[in-house]
């Protein structure tokens, strides 16, 4: 898990996205998702990725009622696949009962990709997941071929801004502008903004006084071990 920080705002609660990292069976070593991931997509495995990380992170939640009690929102990818599977939907409701979750406590993040490459099918989707309360975040906003113009059809609830218009802007005007222009734009259509690979402090007051919502990166938090926040160890 990596933790996402408010900006505006103060909230004790846990709020973190759920990362993946693969074990090499041979050498014990832990590997990035940008080493195996396009390996996944190339032989369809990305949703039989997905549904493993929902499985286990439900059961997980649901094993440890204190954290979910304490938990404002966690933040799980899901690829096309998924996202335009019904038995994923199925699979995601079912979860959601057995473990007996809090919808509202679950955000979905989808790419730019994944949400305009078929636009009407993607919209139809997270309006399901959003009439049963959970959350759906654009992610990596910027990175590729979206223009303002299609986030007026998408039904979102936050926007989370490539970390290449976050890394040094403190000292890049451009980059400043732009996602001034972000925060702007997602105000008026009711979205809140997460920034991404915020690496230091000027960095991060720099978000603070643009208005960006949250935060998220190496200088919030590293990535660490899921278990360190099971009700035995707290």
């Amino acid at each position: 898990y990596q933790p996402v920080q408010p900006l505006q705002h103060r909230d004790s609660r846990w709020h973190y996205e759920v990362l993946l990292r693969y074990r090499d069976p041979q050498s014990g070593e832990w590997i990035a998702p940008g080493q195996f991931f396009a390996a996944a997509e190339r032989y369809g495995f990305l949703a039989e990725i997905d549904r493993w990380v929902l499985r286990r992170y439900c059961q997980w939640l649901g094993q440890n009622p204190q954290h979910a009690a304490g938990l404002c929102q966690v933040n799980l990818n899901l690829s096309a696949p998924s996202l335009l599977d019904p038995e994923f939907h199925h699979l995601l409701d079912e979860l959601l009962e057995t473990h007996r979750l809090p919808a509202h406590k679950l955000c979905l993040e989808i790419t730019e990709m994944v949400a305009l490459a078929e636009l009407g099918t993607s919209a139809t989707w997270i309006n399901r997941l959003r009439s049963t309360g959970i959350k759906v975040a654009l992610d990596d906003f910027g990175s590729g071929f979206a223009s303002y113009a299609y986030l007026r059809h998408l039904p979102l609830d936050l926007l989370k801004i490539d970390g290449t218009f976050i890394l040094g802007i403190e000292r890049d005007p451009i980059n400043r502008a732009m996602v001034s222009s972000m925060v702007q734009i997602a105000r008026q259509l009711g979205l809140q903004t997460v920034a991404e690979f915020v690496e230091n402090k000027a960095g991060l007051e720099c978000l603070r006084e643009l208005g960006i919502d949250f935060a998220q990166g190496y200088f919030i938090d590293q990535p660490k071990p899921l278990t360190e926040l099971a009700d035995q160890a707290v």
